[in-house]
């Protein structure tokens, strides 16, 4: 039997070069044009991989990487243009395998889907890591799933946003995020007034995070950029 990927987008063009491409490469597909209908389907039957846009209309496309992940280790590749960096590297901290970048190429595309399923097929008779929920940079532990944190092992008391904001700057890997994209990324809604509000939270965050929040190591801001988090060491 052939494997069975499943892709998703909105866009039925990018749909519809991924069918030509993947069936001429001898496997089966599924597809989708938003998040919560990949979940469906992903929860109703079992697919062999996933190949999903960052870019959805219904679902930040991060979000349904970190959920897949919590009921799958199959082949996750993301697709996203080359300008939507953060997302990209935050997708692949989630648990995301490969980015392959739009415009597609379909040789790509391809190639890198057997090349994926290759490898699932060395690794899929081992147990599920259980700690995909945990993010640690530095001396810094989020616990995603209860939404809780702590810094060298001492619980830190933060608020629901400042938990997202900081959980973001994590997954970030060290790239700096503008105020906006920041403030989007950490709620899952547009901007509607002014961005700079997002340095309150921050101011709140080096409180609970520095040793000297007057010069911070850790949540750094990065000039013309936003912010970032810097792990010592």
């Amino acid at each position: 039997m052939a494997p069975l990927v499943l892709v998703v987008d909105h866009d039925r063009s990018v749909l519809a070069l991924a069918k030509k491409c993947l069936t001429a490469a001898g496997l089966e597909l599924q597809m989708a044009t938003g998040g919560r209908e990949a979940l469906a389907l992903l929860g109703a039957a079992p697919v062999d991989m996933i190949i999903l846009s960052l870019m959805l209309p219904d679902m930040d496309g991060v979000d349904v990487c970190r959920l897949i992940r919590r009921q799958s280790r199959v082949p996750l590749l993301v697709m996203a243009e080359e300008r939507f960096e953060v997302e990209r590297f935050l997708a692949l901290e989630v648990g995301a395998d490969d980015c392959l970048l739009k415009p597609l190429n379909v040789r790509e595309m391809a190639t890198r889907a057997r090349a994926h399923l290759r490898r699932w097929r060395w690794w899929r008779d081992e147990p599920v890591e259980q700690n995909l929920a945990i993010l640690r940079v530095g001396d810094l532990r989020l616990d995603l799933e209860h939404k809780r944190a702590a810094i060298r092992g001492q619980a830190l008391h933060l608020t629901p946003l400042e938990f997202e904001i900081l959980r973001v700057l994590c997954q970030a890997q060290g790239a700096a995020i503008p105020r906006e994209r920041l403030l989007y990324l950490a709620t899952g809604q547009p901007v509607t007034g002014d961005a700079r509000q997002v340095d309150v939270h921050i101011r709140a965050l080096r409180l609970k995070l520095e040793a000297d929040p007057a010069n911070p190591r850790f949540l750094q801001t990065v000039r013309g950029s936003g912010y970032r988090v810097q792990a010592e060491g």
